[in-house]
């Protein structure tokens, strides 16, 4: 059985740095992650709880060039935001938002409801909202939308972290970025359909062809 989990809280101290006696770089870091909940009382009760973190290599060396006490960070899974987000490469900044004022293509952080209410977090980005206020929402590598709710989004990202750079939201780039890759999401889909369609049928008649 695997179990996953994701966390997403403030760094309670400066990542701690050290080597091992290989020379491998090692960062230990201190999140607090904060739980609001209602009792059986009627009372709101907030919890918060501290989780020790070890990051190795490059990722070490990423963490403490860049992180600092009161970071907020997560740390991503999967190749749905690529090419953006490299996953075990990169570090992700967010702002967490009070107000749910998010804008178009912007991407968030969100919670993503599942059985028996454990559900998951998810990073992706804001592809419009429909008139009902509600966010249609798609990762940069996903051929599909979903719809998710304002009381859904938690966080919006600000920076991506890198060895040697910083990728910031505001960056020029980085808009043209969204602009050509992001903006145009119904081409995006249909391209990446078809890319998947020829990988397919690429390997398919590799198979048959080992088979002769």
């Amino acid at each position: 059985m695997l179990n996953k989990v994701m966390l997403i809280g403030r760094l309670g101290a400066d990542p701690e740095m050290r080597s091992t006696q290989s020379g491998i770089p090692v960062a230990t870091l201190r999140i607090a992650t904060d739980e609001s909940f209602t009792d059986r009382n009627g009372n709101r009760t907030e919890r918060t709880e501290w989780h020790r973190i070890v990051a190795f290599q490059r990722q070490a060396e990423t963490c403490g060039q860049y992180l600092r006490k009161g970071s907020l960070v997560y740390k991503n899974a999967g190749i749905s935001m690529l090419p953006l987000i490299r996953e075990n490469r990169d570090l992700i900044v967010l702002e967490r938002c009070e107000e749910k004022d998010f804008r178009r293509y912007e991407v968030v952080l969100f919670h993503r409801p599942g059985v028996k209410g454990r559900g998951e977090y998810v990073l992706h980005r804001i592809l419009k909202r429909e008139p009902d206020g509600n966010y249609r929402i798609a990762g940069d590598n996903c051929t599909s939308y979903e719809i998710v709710r304002p009381e859904q989004l938690l966080a919006r990202l600000t920076e991506i972290k890198r060895p040697g750079r910083t990728i910031r939201t505001t960056d020029l780039l980085y808009r043209i970025y969204v602009r050509l890759w992001c903006a145009p999401y119904p081409l995006r889909f249909f391209l990446l359909k078809e890319a998947a369609f020829a990988r397919r049928t690429g390997a398919r008649i590799l198979q048959k062809r080992k088979e002769k």
